[in-house]
């Protein structure tokens, strides 16, 4: 569940005592236009809820013309992006729907209605590495919950990042790869085969040479950690 905040789209919460219902929850809140309300606590954390409505008919009106309309961005990144994670909530058909619609993720109302808030919340995306990274992977697509991230950023914050113990300290496969220099597949292919964390870090990557077979300092270390006595074995 994202973390509670004080404010949610257009909502303000003003109280958590409300009234309850079979559906769930409800807290008090206030719009910026004034009005206030109980609303489901569900449907505003999830962002299906982040105005009394206000917002919606402000879209459908002439604001919603002029931002996306008049905008002059059709072939910006930013509005294949904002095209793109509509489609990622609302069309079944796609292949990674699953990881998206289909496991609930929302996109809030203000920017379901408007590219032109998406960019008003957003920005311009800073490069062409970033891309839209939701910051609790479990909440909706809006303006507390998302940013522009590049992909390393989201490979230590995706929901399938695997948190290793290193040098002392608890980090993500990715952030350890980096402080010890390796390459993040070369470390999770080891860590895949069982290998320890501080093994699958330190131990050098096999050269060429080793790779065809050849017997060389690396390949020594490696068969003495795996085999106890390996080489009195071979002396035998």
């Amino acid at each position: 569940m994202p973390a509670l905040l004080s404010r949610y789209g257009r909502w303000t919460l003003i109280s958590k005592s409300g009234p309850k219902s079979r559906s769930g929850v409800k807290w008090t809140f206030r719009c910026d236009c004034g009005t206030e309300r109980a609303v489901m606590k569900a449907d505003v954390l999830s962002g299906r809820s982040s105005s009394c409505g206000c917002l919606s008919r402000e879209l459908t009106g002439e604001r919603s013309k002029v931002l996306n309309k008049t905008h002059g961005m059709e072939k910006s990144s930013e509005y294949r992006i904002w095209i793109d994670m509509r489609r990622r909530r609302h069309e079944p058909q796609r292949p990674d729907f699953h990881r998206y619609g289909g496991r609930g993720i929302e996109v809030c109302e203000r920017w379901r209605a408007s590219f032109g808030a998406f960019f008003e919340d957003m920005g311009p995306r800073p490069s062409k590495r970033h891309s839209i990274e939701r910051l609790e992977n479990d909440g909706p697509y809006s303006p507390s919950n998302c940013v522009w991230a590049t992909k390393k950023i989201q490979d230590n914050n995706r929901r399938t990042s695997r948190m290793i113990e290193f040098r002392g300290a608890t980090m993500t496969v990715t952030q350890a790869c980096e402080k010890a220099g390796m390459d993040w597949k070369v470390v999770f292919q080891r860590l895949n085969r069982g290998w320890s964390p501080e093994r699958a870090l330190a131990t050098p990557p096999l050269s060429p040479s080793d790779k065809r077979g050849k017997r060389g300092p690396y390949r020594s270390r490696l068969a003495d950690s795996t085999a106890v006595g390996g080489n009195d074995r071979k002396r035998r």
